[in-house]
């Protein structure tokens, strides 16, 4: 009732099974045109109004951040900041030298490539965020090769120690499985480790209890 959406009844699926838990853990794969920005916004907004989350994180390409930006304030009445090079270097003139900029905002959007150089990557864990989203998770997917894999190793790295670190965590792609089942178990790990196991010689099973 507090947002300008109404939702099909499936998109209200991912939105009961994050409310019975007490902490939400989960990856939204559906196919493209479903609705998963609606989902997950759904699902915030529900959290957030019930006090369970108040600072929330919001991964993204690059080519995405004003797209979210103005759904989450358009669907939502979510006012998010986003924080890139370009941005930074205005907040910069306003905040106390050497502030950490995402300190002082409650709803923040950056691209993965962004958030995850290093000392951006510090600064974000340095802060207390109660939720990350984050989308087209599958291009953060540890890569099965090594080959021309390096950018991804590290978006994998980042999403990693950020998910240990935030309690609850949102993935969303409309192609979860690249073919290759320890990529996507690498993400599945993230959210819950006990999901992955694996057998002697290293391949990866699934726990479907």
């Amino acid at each position: 009732h507090r947002s300008a959406v109404i939702p099909y009844n499936y998109q209200l699926v991912p939105l009961v099974l994050a409310l019975e838990k007490p902490n939400t853990r989960m990856l939204i794969g559906d196919d493209g045109s479903l609705g998963k920005t609606v989902e997950a916004g759904l699902i915030i907004s529900e959290l957030i109004q019930r006090g369970k989350v108040k600072r929330v994180l919001f991964l993204t390409p690059a080519n995405l951040k004003q797209q979210w930006k103005e759904a989450l304030d358009y669907f939502f009445h979510i006012k998010a900041t986003i924080i890139d090079s370009f941005s930074r270097k205005e907040f910069e003139k306003e905040l106390p030298a050497g502030a950490n900029p995402w300190q002082y905002f409650q709803f923040v959007i950056a691209s993965v490539d962004y958030a995850k150089s290093p000392d951006i990557k510090q600064q974000i864990q340095e802060q207390p965020w109660d939720l990350m989203l984050v989308d087209e998770v599958h291009l953060c997917a540890r890569p099965h090769s090594t080959v021309q894999a390096a950018k991804q190793q590290k978006r994998y790295e980042m999403i990693k120690d950020l998910g240990a670190r935030i309690t609850n965590v949102l993935f969303l792609t409309a192609t979860p499985h690249n073919g290759y089942s320890d990529s996507f178990a690498s993400i599945l790990e993230i959210l819950n480790p006990e999901i992955v196991k694996y057998n002697g010689s290293g391949e990866v099973l699934f726990d479907k209890s």
